[in-house]
């Protein structure tokens, strides 16, 4: 019995879990000329109100070169 309520259970999480999905975004960033810019960052911010839950993180960069160049 239990083992049929596992079942149950795990089949319903799978089912409801593909309702979830994200979106595709694709942008592209040019200059006041109209050539594209490299190294450029977006940031995108959620609704206003909710929480960030994310911790903080620092990197340092210390004698060091990464590539790419830019550290968001």
């Amino acid at each position: 019995m239990t083992h049929v309520i596992s079942s149950l259970l795990m089949a319903s999480a799978l089912l409801f879990s593909s309702v979830v999905s994200a979106a595709t975004l694709t942008a592209d960033f040019f200059d006041a000329n109209g050539k594209p810019l490299t190294d450029a960052v977006l940031t995108l911010q959620g609704p206003a109100g909710k929480p960030d839950l994310a911790p903080k993180a620092d990197m340092d960069q210390r004698d060091q070169r990464f590539a790419p160049h830019v550290l968001a």
